[in-house]
């Protein structure tokens, strides 16, 4: 599926495709990251999202808990983003089996 606009229309994406996984950035224009989350929570309440974010603290990470998201992901951590992103679905995947 290709990525959206802003938040507003990550959450139609969502809405209409059902996907596996839902990825989105904390700022985002229409909606950010955790409001997206919250409406995305809604109506597919099982589906793992993940959070991209530049700001990396606690703060961050109790709100995305309060909204539903299933994992964060700094933007500033080392490494390739790609690596750390697939590291982060693996760890859900495993997580999804295990519930399921």
């Amino acid at each position: 599926m290709r990525g959206s606009e802003d938040g507003i229309e990550a959450v139609r994406h969502a809405e209409r495709a059902n996907p596996d996984v839902i990825i989105l950035d904390l700022l985002m224009p229409g909606l950010n990251g955790f409001n997206a989350a919250k409406q995305i929570r809604e109506v597919l309440p099982d589906t793992p999202i993940v959070l991209l974010t530049l700001y990396d603290n606690r703060q961050v990470k109790l709100e995305a808990e309060r909204c539903g998201i299933s994992t964060v992901i700094s933007k500033t951590q080392p490494g390739r983003p790609l690596a750390v992103l697939d590291e982060a679905l693996n760890s859900l995947a495993q997580l999804s089996s295990s519930n399921g």
